[in-house]
């Protein structure tokens, strides 16, 4: 009776962490991301097709017929609605992107031109790229979306992003796993904690994002896409941020207990 009633605990154990793990990947940042994605993508379809039509009218067209065939051209307009979270116009960029070198005999238009605004994107100046609309501090924010059926659902998964990561942080910081521990501990004061929780939101959206789960912040291992590599910049400004939080409040702390040495020496020589 006793064995039968351990075996029936551990498979009720083992149907409790398999729910779990379902619902983790079913509400984990990668799917919620890449529907997110997929939504806005959707969303500006046809003004980036119209756009990307425009900007490549001196391109052969034998190269533009395959443009939108290539397995960069999702990765292209993603990249477009990038530039545009940063704040940067598409509409007058893009065609001087394309205009500004040949393709000469390129196979792949789209993977050039996904190249090309990248490294636009990168050129942006640091407080442009700090300022841009990120869910998290990570995904750019789409805005301006006209059809409620999609703001609506663009709007659910940005919940779902933020619910996440914020997840995610909470469990890091209470079981104090070693990347979490790394940036010190949670500010006193509501107001920083806050900033502070959010900057670790940021992170541990990379961490799951990327896969990452060693002991190291941001994990040793090299970004794989360009992507990864502009995540990456984003998380690492984010660890920058957490740790000078930290060491405002670590100085904070000890003015206020010199402060109160103070006074107590004060109250003693007055005795």
């Amino acid at each position: 009776m006793l064995r039968q009633v351990l075996e029936a605990r551990g498979a009720d154990l083992s149907a409790t962490e398999t729910i779990a793990a379902d619902w983790a990947e079913q509400h984990g940042i990668i799917r919620t991301w890449a529907e997110y994605d997929t939504i806005a993508g959707v969303a500006q379809r046809e003004r980036y097709d119209e756009l990307v039509t425009t900007s490549c009218a001196a391109v052969s067209s034998e190269q533009v017929e395959s443009l939108r065939d290539s397995l960069a051209y999702g990765p292209l307009l993603a990249a477009l609605r990038e530039a545009e979270a940063f704040g940067l116009d598409v509409g007058r960029g893009l065609p001087r992107l394309v205009s500004g070198r040949t393709f000469g005999g390129a196979d792949d238009v789209a993977a050039v031109l996904h190249g090309r605004v990248e490294r636009w994107i990168q050129a942006s100046s640091p407080q442009q790229r700090a300022s841009a609309d990120r869910i998290v501090g990570l995904f750019p924010r789409l805005g301006g979306v006209t059809d409620q059926d999609m703001a609506r659902a663009l709007d659910e998964r940005q919940t779902l992003l933020e619910r996440r990561a914020r997840e995610a942080t909470t469990t890091a910081v209470e079981h104090r796993q070693p990347w979490a521990a790394q940036l010190g501990a949670p500010p006193s004061d509501p107001a920083r904690r806050e900033l502070w929780l959010r900057r670790l939101d940021t992170v541990a959206a990379y961490r799951e994002r990327w896969g990452i789960t060693d002991r190291t912040i941001l994990g040793t291992r090299e970004p794989t896409s360009l992507e990864q590599e502009a995540q990456r910049r984003l998380a690492q400004g984010a660890v920058e941020g957490a740790l000078s939080i930290t060491r405002d409040e670590r100085v904070s702390v000890g003015a206020v207990g010199q402060a109160l040495e103070s006074q107590v020496s004060r109250g003693g020589a007055e005795m």
